[in-house]
């Protein structure tokens, strides 16, 4: 049996930054986000941003993770990274352990993070240390020129811009809407009016009679010699057929718009059957997919 590794912990600096890159150059194909925002998550004064070492004076970077302080009794786990040569050597178990234990030991009371439901090794790390899943969303891809355009309806009412307040009203009155939190696309934030409202700048949101409809826009790639291509984010709550109809009006508003070069729709899986023979697929498989939402309880009177 391959004896474990022995990890040094530290919290992470600017200095790190090149290390981080390079780290991240093999993970995802290279497609990692996490150099584009790791400067952003470094100056969040409510974050613990640490790093996990193979030797004593902290230089050499196997492994990243991060807590985000949603609350005083709420953490968010994220940015769990394991360098490419030092995978499935139990790296990533003592990186979330580490996360959790500081958590615990600084009086968060719940701890939460998603993930997609084919990380099975992520999924499997949550089950691992006692999390339980309290959400999820499907989510399916298109590119535009997958897109099928079809006729808008108004059988719904019209679809109308509303404010963030509208929007959290509204979403409470919905069957299959958010509860605790809500889904903003590959993420889950606590449901409410805040929340929404920090994210007003980034987020439109539309209704009809039954359904709502969250949209965020964001560039998928440019350069200096070409125009910027943006992807949108569709998500729903809602009645099956409002929630189709919504989409429907949104994706025609882009049939003419060069800018447009993907789309993405997240929804509960009541919608499921609604959102075909629109063009989107699931995403990498042939099968159901989607986000999960991960919660552990933990013992906020443990500390150091």
């Amino acid at each position: 049996m391959k004896k474990a590794l022995t990890l040094y912990y530290r919290e992470l600096t600017r200095e790190d930054i090149p290390a981080i890159n390079e780290m991240c150059k093999k993970i995802w194909d290279g497609e990692d986000y996490m150099p584009n925002i790791i400067g952003l998550w470094l100056d969040d004064p409510k974050s613990n941003n640490f790093g996990a070492f193979l030797d004593p004076e902290k230089t050499e970077l196997v492994g990243t993770g991060r807590i985000k302080w949603l609350s005083d009794s709420l953490v968010w786990i994220q940015g769990g990274r394991v360098a490419f040569e030092y995978q499935k050597q139990g790296i990533g178990f003592s990186v979330s352990k580490y996360a959790l234990d500081y958590a615990e030991t600084h009086g968060a009371k719940f701890a939460q993070y998603d993930t997609w439901t084919e990380n099975h090794g992520s999924c499997k790390l949550a089950e691992a240390h006692g999390f339980y899943r309290k959400d999820y969303h499907d989510t399916m891809f298109a590119k535009k020129e997958e897109l099928i355009f079809l006729p808008s309806s108004n059988k719904f009412g019209p679809s109308i811009s509303i404010s963030a307040t509208e929007a959290y009203e509204f979403l409470k009155t919905i069957e299959n809407g958010p509860k605790d939190e809500i889904n903003m696309g590959w993420s889950y934030v606590p449901f409410t009016l805040a929340q929404l409202n920090k994210n007003s700048s980034s987020y439109i949101w539309k209704r009809n009679t039954n359904s709502l409809i969250q949209i965020h826009r964001m560039i998928s790639s440019s350069s200096s010699n070409e125009s910027p291509q943006y992807e949108y984010w569709y998500i729903m709550y809602g009645d099956p057929e409002g929630a189709r109809s919504l989409l429907i009006a949104e994706i025609n508003e882009k049939q003419e718009d060069q800018s447009v070069k993907s789309a993405e729709i997240f929804f509960p899986p009541q919608l499921r059957s609604s959102m075909q023979n629109l063009g989107f697929h699931w995403v990498d498989f042939p099968h159901p997919s989607g986000i999960v939402l991960f919660e552990k309880k933990l013992d906020a009177n443990k500390k150091t």
